[in-house]
């Protein structure tokens, strides 16, 4: 071996481990057809929107809005969102145990972030309505707004220039939030697969979000961005899963709608724009520049990035992990996010992931490698 070809090989080497990148399959390169709107007849899935499809040769067509019967109330129950001044739509709360998806335009989200900003929602329980609303958690800012580490202003400073590009020219896409309940029949009876596990690409040069065309995963407590100890994207978490919601500050819509996620659910976030780059991680994270997203769009109007929210065990005793009761949980859990429905079994995708629960949650990497296999 010449100078020069082990030169190539320990770059390759750094680059990535396994297969290439080309040989893990690309739901995008052949995504699938959807249905119209209007022939959307799943009473679980919302639409807040007239029905829309995306024209390319049009891009500036934007979807209407659904509106009551001009009266505006308040609603506070178990089912909707309780927002200051409820339309006849208002949200659906995406609750636990179902299988419920919420469509909305870019600017709907915008009007519910806006709110979010100046602290307008009130609590989402009280006493004239079950206690499960305690399993929601506030998407107000007050906690943001206090004082703090460093990359809480940074933080601020991604969502503020948001604002900024929304105020100057609003987006025209939509945006849907996607809640799985995995039902008991279908888990697997893995001690009876026959299936190999499946390829794998490992490299440490890039993040998830930069992984187009993949299903990218966010790490998520069971409580989308609500870490231990005070963390959180509103307060002073930055890492994975909140510098993700504040460089897509419309992924947040979904701290507003959906309760604690249970071993068995995980949480769609599709067509979330990314407005702003950064640099560093946690306590070195910096906010840079604006961003311009040219990720292409479904027939939906929605930009063809698919995140899914999914939450590990945190393991105060490690050793807990390798007992069959929780390999069984986090096996689960990644099923859940990764399960092909029927309806798109010929439509094999890949899944862009890192190490999940493998940091303040003292999870094994080796470990959780093979659970995502």
């Amino acid at each position: 071996m010449t100078d020069q070809q082990q030169k190539n090989n320990e770059t390759t080497d750094q680059i990535f481990h396994g297969v290439p990148l080309n040989d893990i399959p690309n739901l995008f390169q052949a995504a699938p057809t959807l249905k119209d709107m209007q022939d959307i007849n799943d009473v679980g899935h919302t639409f807040m929107i007239k029905p829309f499809k995306y024209d390319s040769s049009n891009p500036n067509l934007e979807p209407e809005p659904i509106h009551g019967m001009g009266n505006y109330f308040d609603i506070w129950n178990d089912d909707y969102v309780h927002l200051p001044c409820s339309p006849f739509n208002p949200p659906p709360l995406l609750r636990n145990g179902t299988y419920r998806s919420v469509t909305m335009s870019q600017r709907q989200a915008g009007s519910l972030l806006a709110c979010a900003f100046f602290c307008l929602f009130p609590h989402q329980f009280n006493d004239q309505i079950s206690n499960q609303h305690q399993t929601y958690q506030s998407i107000n800012f007050i906690h943001l707004f206090r004082s703090g580490s460093p990359w809480k202003l940074e933080k601020l400073k991604c969502i503020l220039h948001y604002f900024r590009r929304i105020c100057e020219d609003m987006p025209k896409g939509v945006l849907t939030f996607r809640r799985f309940a995995l039902p008991d029949a279908w888990i697997p009876k893995w001690i009876e697969s026959q299936k190999p596990l499946c390829k794998i690409h490992l490299r440490k040069d890039t993040t998830i979000e930069d992984m187009h065309g993949l299903l990218q995963v966010d790490f998520a407590n069971e409580f989308i961005v609500r870490s231990l100890q005070g963390g959180g994207v509103m307060n002073e978490g930055i890492v994975q899963e909140e510098i993700r919601f504040t460089i897509c500050t419309e992924m947040l819509v979904s701290v507003l709608i959906c309760q604690v996620m249970l071993s068995n659910e995980c949480i769609f976030l599709i067509g979330c724009e990314q407005y702003v780059t950064y640099s560093g991680y946690a306590r070195t994270f910096k906010a840079k520049d604006n961003f311009i997203d040219k990720t292409p769009k479904d027939s939906w109007g929605r930009k063809l990035s698919h995140v899914v929210a999914m939450d590990a065990i945190n393991y105060l005793n490690p050793l807990n992990q390798y007992t069959i009761e929780s390999m069984n949980r986090e096996l689960i859990k990644a099923y859940t996010c990764f399960r092909i429905p029927k309806s798109m079994e010929n439509f094999m995708f890949g899944v862009a992931t890192g190490k999940w629960g493998c940091g303040a949650f003292n999870g094994d990497a080796q470990l959780k490698g093979m659970s995502y296999q």
